[in-house]
């Protein structure tokens, strides 16, 4: 990707982030999102379009060796597979299919997951949201009279 693409393409980003919203609807929608998720940062599409704006090349393309490239350390790959209870067994045409990719390995061994409900049992929890302002600050405490 050129230069002028990637300024072109991070122009864009901030120009959506600071669209106007349309209607009542899109702006009550934007601000229950920020209460129900308890982050009561109102400000969000400013602060993320100044933060894309900052962005430069170099960077993006160190983000993606860092956390996509597939030869990375330190990149992770979730993977799920659905098979429906009614299926048939697997042809020899299909598992030939599986057999001519090999996946591409960042040197780190896959886990598999059998029982979703033992592995979240060994996950650690989290604290969860924090606000990003206290709620003091949205108070009018003088009269409206």
């Amino acid at each position: 990707m050129t230069d002028t693409s990637f300024e072109s393409h991070k122009r864009s980003v901030v120009v959506k982030r600071l669209e106007k919203l349309k209607n009542l609807d899109q702006e009550t929608g934007r601000h229950w999102a920020q209460i129900s998720n308890e982050y009561y940062d109102f400000e969000a599409a400013q602060h993320d379009a100044a933060h894309v704006e900052k962005l430069t090349k170099a960077e993006m393309i160190d983000f993606y060796k860092t956390f996509i490239d597939p030869s990375s350390p330190s990149r992770a790959k979730l993977v799920v597979q659905l098979i429906a209870q009614g299926a048939s067994s697997k042809t020899e045409v299909d598992a030939k299919k599986e057999e001519v990719t090999p996946p591409i390995s960042n040197g780190t061994k896959p886990v598999l997951i059998t029982s979703v409900r033992d592995f979240k049992a060994r996950m650690a929890a989290t604290a969860g949201p924090r606000a990003v302002h206290d709620l003091s600050e949205f108070e009018e405490l003088d009269s409206k009279l």
